[in-house]
């Protein structure tokens, strides 16, 4: 074989090596490229629930220090009233305390390792 063969092969190898250096170095960066699309995702997703819970505690803040919402706890949960209301509180009728119930007490069957193997090939043994 002649000089001028040796060399085509030796380029042409060498071609071969560096396009299989850069298709993995390709690879590498795609991989790459798709964990980060997906931990882009995962951030936006929980930006956009802290910004959701933003906005809603900024409501209930803007509930809470507004005219209408002081009334409406002084009113419903603070129980409390005007001078020309009267607070009424409901009391049930009767005995006010209820009677307790009997819970039954349930004592386990004590099985014997024969009716457990019994109960596994032919199905449940009646007592």
């Amino acid at each position: 074989m002649n000089l001028k063969g040796c060399w085509i092969y030796i380029v042409l190898a060498a071609a071969l090596a560096i396009l299989a250096i850069l298709i993995m170095e390709f690879n590498g960066r795609m991989a790459e490229w798709r964990r980060l699309s997906l931990q882009e995702e995962q951030v936006a997703i929980t930006a956009t629930m802290l910004v959701e819970t933003k906005v809603g505690l900024q409501t209930s803040i803007a509930l809470a220090t507004s005219e209408a919402g002081i009334q409406d706890w002084t009113y419903l949960d603070g129980k409390w009233v005007k001078s020309n209301e009267i607070l009424f509180v409901p009391i049930p009728q009767g005995d006010s305390t209820p009677s307790p119930t009997a819970t039954p007490i349930v004592t386990p069957r004590v099985v014997s390792n024969w009716e457990l193997w019994l109960a596994m090939f032919f199905g449940p043994v009646s007592p």
